[in-house]
């Protein structure tokens, strides 16, 4: 019985294996390849009803919608101008705005008129930082025929380098290898020309298309992200915070780390500037401040150490005043970049109040906060970039 068991399973074993060996060679000849790189994968829908409880300021329904370029905008053409890039994380994202409420698609819309179609590309994906930026911009920019890159930083990188305590490595982007780490992080989707980088089995077509449907079941559910369409992660994440172990007042030494973004920004910079793009650089306003309302208080999530995203995790947090000032210090290293590099700044943290009216939380924008983000954003264009792009 058990030698008739052992020639089953290696029956069932050749099997599957002639069957997957046909599946990848059927997906060789009839699935699409690309000489693009997609921040987001093409063609994504969408749409959820934010509860208004749980996302005070943003009311639904929401339509996240992905263009051919894999971006959240419109199809980008020749003949659009301005034509500006929006890179970031979660806080330019707007996952759970409307398509319509997000601040870089009502900065494109502030931007267009008298015969001038502007063209604005919203490349925000949660959780991404500088880390990834530094390889999204130069492939980008090859890809659109860019005049303004505004890049809004800075929050992502703080939060990895609390999240990760005593573990932190200001040398990440150093370590060998490492561009074949980040890139499937930067892109959802890349050309067949980058997988041979990779270990065999990710250069496959199978391994794409599961990436692809993962990547899809994530932004169409929300999974993996603050911004659910139910609020399912952003319920918990709050309830987890409000257990927190303890309330750290004071951050830990930033130096290393804000060492590593200036380094990283100005990488961002210096790879827009050989393409003879105009670079902005945007602060990352919050809504942390020391005589917050106890109301918005209940409303915040973030800023804990280890994984504080996981079901019922009781880790420590940092103090809303903790975190005021790590922001403070990443916007400051912001507007010493600039100041070094010659790009343009604008402290846009200054310019938006830090309100639970303009927050739903500790950093997202309400609709009425987007609105205030694209309005002080175009205004600062106009009055300083529009006029020098090439």
């Amino acid at each position: 019985m058990l030698r008739r068991f052992g020639q089953r399973l290696l029956l069932f074993l050749i099997s599957s294996a002639v069957a997957v060996a046909l599946l990848e060679l059927l997906l060789q000849l009839v699935a699409p390849t690309t000489d693009l790189y997609h921040v987001w994968p093409p063609h994504l829908v969408r749409r959820t009803e934010p509860p208004t409880a749980i996302f005070p300021g943003v009311s639904g329904p929401s339509l996240f919608q992905v263009s051919s370029q894999g971006l959240r905008a419109d199809e980008w053409e020749r003949g659009r101008d301005p034509v500006i890039l929006a890179l970031g994380g979660s806080t330019t994202e707007c996952l759970a705005l409307d398509q319509q409420e997000a601040w870089p698609y009502l900065l494109q819309r502030e931007l267009s008129g008298n015969g001038r179609p502007a063209w604005v590309g919203n490349a925000g994906v949660s959780g991404r930082s500088t880390r990834e930026h530094v390889f999204q911009v130069p492939i980008l920019l090859e890809q659109f025929d860019t005049d303004i890159l505004l890049v809004l930083a800075g929050i992502n990188d703080l939060g990895l380098r609390l999240m990760r305590d005593a573990d932190y490595d200001p040398h990440f982007l150093q370590a060998e290898g490492v561009q074949a780490r980040q890139i499937p992080r930067a892109f959802s989707r890349y050309p067949d020309a980058f997988a041979e980088h990779l270990p065999w089995h990710k250069r496959t077509r199978l391994y794409a298309l599961a990436r692809g449907t993962k990547d899809r079941l994530a932004a169409v559910t929300g999974i993996g992200t603050a911004q659910t369409g139910t609020g399912a992660g952003l319920t918990r994440w709050r309830d987890n915070r409000r257990r927190a172990t303890e309330l750290r007042d004071e951050l830990p030494d930033l130096s290393s780390a804000l060492a590593e973004y200036e380094r990283n920004l100005t990488r961002i910079v210096d790879a827009a500037t050989e393409r003879r793009v105009t670079v902005v650089l945007l602060t990352q306003p919050g809504i942390w401040r020391h005589d917050l309302e106890q109301a918005a208080r209940d409303r915040l999530w973030w800023g804990g150490v280890g994984n504080f995203q996981a079901p019922g995790a009781r880790v420590p947090y940092y103090s809303v005043e903790a975190l005021a000032e790590g922001c403070a210090q990443y916007n400051a290293a912001t507007l010493r970049v600039a100041n070094r590099t010659g790009a343009l700044a604008f402290d846009l943290a200054a310019a938006i109040p830090r309100s639970p009216d303009v927050f739903y939380d500790d950093m997202h924008f309400t609709e009425e906060g987007a609105r205030q983000v694209a309005t002080a954003v175009a205004t600062f264009l106009r009055e300083h970039a529009l006029g020098v792009t090439r």
